[in-house]
């Protein structure tokens, strides 16, 4: 995704699916928002693969990184904001 203009940008966690089901509702077709990866804390097997293009979007053509939720964690070294939009947690960076 083009990142031309200033956008949010998230990590959408949550779990089993509904993360995926709020990412459709509300920010598939939301050019404001970035969405960076999902998390897999719940789902075995489906870390380090993507959310296919197909199903994420014109504004997603490579798709969406889906990324093991514990390493991920780890991982962040920049100051994040939390909204709990339950039982979805989005990471604001």
């Amino acid at each position: 995704m083009k990142t031309e203009r200033s956008q949010t940008r998230i990590v959408i966690m949550g779990a089993a699916g509904r993360d995926f089901d709020n990412f459709n509702q509300v920010y598939r077709h939301n050019s404001n928002v970035e969405v960076v990866a999902f998390t897999a804390g719940q789902i075995s097997g489906i870390a380090n693969h993507l959310y296919p293009a197909s199903l994420a979007g014109y504004l997603y053509p490579k798709g969406i990184a889906i990324v093991d939720e514990k390493e991920w964690i780890i991982s962040v070294k920049t100051k994040v904001s939390i909204k709990w939009c339950l039982p979805t947690v989005i990471l604001h960076f």
